[in-house]
């Protein structure tokens, strides 16, 4: 079963509150449901407001951006960020441009490494990250590791795997 949007959620992020069929991409195949309890729903879109509030959040304009497509930053790179939304899904966006486009990020290695590095900074969504596979393999750079953040002219680097060790077979 599908958990969709409270109605009080859908009045804090209202363009979340078109489940309409019509209108539903779950229904025509356009993007992967997620079985997110309501809570864990709740608790992505309390932290994504919170996200919104904080000045802190200002650098690459990520504050503005995270609003504009309501979704919760978890990492991001040179170029891109990947943050999640309160469906549970995994969008991508860059904050290099003028014109930032969101895309549904389709990358499973991409969409883990996201999943990890934000439980960390926030543990609600931990359920999230998926365990590892028995197809999977370990990470040709750490050697199933996971190895810390290292620190480059003071931005945090990660390794291939995001931390967790091992990489998706089609990665």
């Amino acid at each position: 079963m599908l958990h969709f949007v409270s109605a009080e959620i859908s009045q804090r992020l209202p363009s979340l509150s078109n489940h309409s069929n019509k209108n539903n991409k779950y229904l025509k195949g356009e993007e992967r449901p997620m079985n997110l309890e309501p809570r864990l729903t709740e608790q992505i879109v309390t932290r994504l407001e919170e996200y919104l509030k904080d000045p802190d959040h200002d650098a690459l304009n990520l504050r503005q951006l995270a609003g504009q497509f309501k979704a919760l930053p978890l990492c991001i790179d040179w170029e891109k960020c990947w943050a999640l939304k309160p469906t549970g899904e995994v969008v991508v966006f860059s904050h290099e441009g003028d014109s930032p486009q969101l895309a549904e990020e389709r990358d499973v290695r991409m969409i883990n490494v996201a999943l990890f590095q934000g439980s960390l900074t926030y543990p609600e969504i931990k359920p999230l990250v998926p365990a590892r596979p028995s197809d999977a393999r370990d990470c040709p750079f750490c050697t199933e590791k996971g190895i810390e953040p290292q620190s480059l002219e003071n931005q945090q680097m990660i390794c291939y795997c995001g931390g967790l060790g091992w990489v998706p077979e089609q990665a």
